[in-house]
């Protein structure tokens, strides 16, 4: 059997059983097409099934990450069988949200790579590492607290509102200015 087999073989083989969780992401890739160099939105669909047993369930290449593309990849998704999904986890891009929505009628959350990737484009690159620490361990309290300090990194930008800031993160229980050696061994602070 050729590559090109194999591979149509694997991504359009059925998908059997119940799948919960489904991880969508795309990146963007430069292709030759027609002489002319363009970007096209190369897209990946990693899912657990109810054995917790994690596959690449598609892929796919499209010319943007609209919201049509989006919905023809996942309608092809579920017509060879993804069923039973109950929660699915992406970027926010908004084409993305509304196709998870119309099609799988499930729960969205945010992945947490993007989340960090978009908090830590409010700070400074000195403050990455105190920053990521605290806010990882804050993913694993509550959500109203990383609500809040999405606010307070944002803040982070205007100099200016440091006292401000530093006075929040302190009311709200985070001291990363303080001790961020306490910070990044894991310990309250």
């Amino acid at each position: 059997m050729a590559n090109d087999e194999r591979v149509n073989a694997f991504l359009n083989r059925p998908l059997v059983g119940e799948w919960p969780y489904v991880w969508l992401d795309a990146t963007y890739l430069k292709v030759r097409q027609g002489g002319r160099i363009v970007s096209v939105a190369a897209t990946i669909a990693v899912a657990a099934n109810t054995d917790g047993r994690r596959e690449i369930i598609g892929l796919g290449l499209g010319p943007s990450e609209a919201e049509t593309f989006w919905m023809d990849f996942l309608r092809g998704l579920k017509a060879r069988g993804l069923d039973g999904t109950k929660l699915a986890i992406s970027d926010a891009h908004s084409g993305l949200r509304a196709a998870i929505e119309r099609v799988f009628e499930a729960t969205w959350q945010r992945c947490r790579v993007h989340w960090m990737r978009n908090a830590l484009a409010h700070v400074s690159r000195g403050q990455h590492t105190v920053v990521a620490a605290r806010a990882m361990r804050q993913q694993q309290l509550d959500c109203p607290q990383v609500a809040r300090l999405l606010v307070d990194l944002r803040l982070l930008r205007a100099p200016h509102r440091m006292r401000t800031v530093g006075a929040r993160l302190h009311a709200n229980g985070f001291h990363p200015f303080t001790d961020n050696s306490r910070i990044l061994a894991g310990r309250n602070v």
